[in-house]
């Protein structure tokens, strides 16, 4: 579905220059909302950049009244799906060259929003099922708070990547790697935190692994080949 949107947009994607100058507007693009998120709560972002002290930041706003849908946390989310979408990119680049297609960036960044909002539905539908409910808020602000903190890491390094490093594969491929552990670590831990409060741990595991942590990247994957070709 989302191979076939665009294929239909592609004769206004093919007016967009092929260089990598698009990718410095989308440098500037990120900074400006970091920017915006900084404004909207500024005592909640001096925690959130606390990347090595996450538990701190949930002492102080994972509670009942905290709500994701407010303009921090969807400016947050906008910044990371945008910082996630051109770092995933930029290692299909080194491994699909294409002179930096903004097709392809574009198909990315569709794919990751439509999957974490269909992932997001899901979870919420199945949680009332299991009896998570009343866990799940709690749940989506830990998940959250570490997707953000992991691209405000990657917006950096990425920045570093581009204008220090020159396009550097090694380095490219060393920081992601190690973000990609981190975030898998950081998903693990959230789930064994509330694994505990449900029955049949190891079925549930088994089941949000297969369904939320590896289909995506298939999916993500799969569409990005299907527009290559």
């Amino acid at each position: 579905m989302i191979s076939l949107i665009f294929i239909k947009m592609e004769p206004w994607i093919e007016k967009i220059p092929q260089d990598d100058n698009w990718i410095k507007l989308i440098f500037l693009l990120c900074f400006i909302t970091i920017s915006i998120l900084r404004a909207i709560n500024p005592f909640m972002f001096s925690y959130l950049i606390r990347i090595f002290d996450p538990i701190l930041f949930f002492k102080l706003f994972d509670k009942e009244k905290t709500s994701l849908y407010n303009n921090f946390f969807l400016t947050g989310y906008v910044f990371s799906v945008i910082v996630f979408s051109i770092t995933i990119f930029l290692i299909f680049e080194k491994i699909f060259p294409s002179n930096y297609n903004f097709k392809k960036f574009l198909i990315i960044l569709v794919s990751i929003v439509f999957i974490s909002i269909l992932r997001f539905l899901i979870i919420k539908f199945f949680a009332k099922i299991i009896g998570f409910n009343r866990f799940i808020n709690s749940f989506f602000l830990k998940n959250m708070t570490f997707f953000i903190q992991l691209n405000i890491s990657l917006f950096i390094l990425t920045l570093i990547y581009v204008f220090l490093f020159d396009y550097s594969k090694y380095f490219l491929f060393t920081y992601t790697i190690i973000a990609y552990f981190l975030f898998i670590f950081s998903q693990f831990w959230v789930v064994f935190f509330y694994l505990k409060n449900l029955k049949s741990n190891v079925l549930y595991l088994i089941l949000y692994i297969c369904a939320f942590k590896i289909s995506p990247w298939i999916l993500i994957y799969s569409n990005v080949i299907f527009l290559r070709h």
